[in-house]
């Protein structure tokens, strides 16, 4: 086996479809098909074959890194040129064998012919690497949740104190007395 074709199947296990793999290889669309009949080329991808539903948690993986690190010049040609004399800017869609389609979620071209696409949610993947890589350590966390502990504490001494304080019918030693009485009449309040 040649190195393109050890190449092929490294990306194959790790994921990516036949296409994507056989054209970062450098193979022509097409011809990488012919390569998986080359009994070695089997064998190979035999030895770390996929697991029954053709993807696992590292395929998963993957996937969220090629978001996350996903590039839009890797679907669009843009730039400027000459064009009858003038400079001019163009924006242009790549080849399909050369664009990672799991990573579109929308292509629209403008009534001036100008390709927009919209990538997968960079910010989601990052998040989601970010808690699988546990980027944010438990000292932070730990950190944070001594910091509630300390505040939580501070509120349950402030209602000691306050309960502790006395009232003014025990400073007394007076039981609660009847609440006074009061009847309305016409020119004001009089005690009944």
């Amino acid at each position: 086996m040649n190195q393109r074709q050890k190449e092929l199947c490294r990306l194959l296990q790790k994921g990516l479809t036949l296409e994507e793999a056989g054209t970062r290889c450098g193979y022509r669309p097409g011809y990488f098909r012919k390569l998986l009949r080359i009994p070695e080329v089997r064998e190979a991808l035999e030895v770390g074959s996929r697991p029954v539903l053709g993807h696992g948690p590292d395929h998963v993986l993957l996937l969220y890194e090629r978001i996350a690190f996903s590039d839009v010049k890797d679907f669009l040609r843009f730039g400027t040129r000459e064009e009858e004399g003038k400079r001019v800017s163009y924006t242009e869609l790549r080849e399909d064998q050369e664009v990672d389609g799991q990573l579109v979620e929308e292509i629209v071209i403008s009534s001036r012919g100008i390709p927009r696409i919209k990538l997968a949610d960079r910010m989601k993947a990052l998040e989601k690497l970010e808690r699988y890589f546990d980027l944010f350590p438990d000292t932070y966390r730990r950190a944070l949740m001594e910091r509630k502990l300390e505040l939580m504490e501070r509120e349950e001494r402030v209602i000691e104190v306050l309960s502790d304080i006395p009232r003014p019918q025990e400073e007394r030693g007076m039981e609660e007395e009847a609440p006074l009485e009061m009847e309305w009449s016409g020119g004001g309040c009089t005690d009944g």
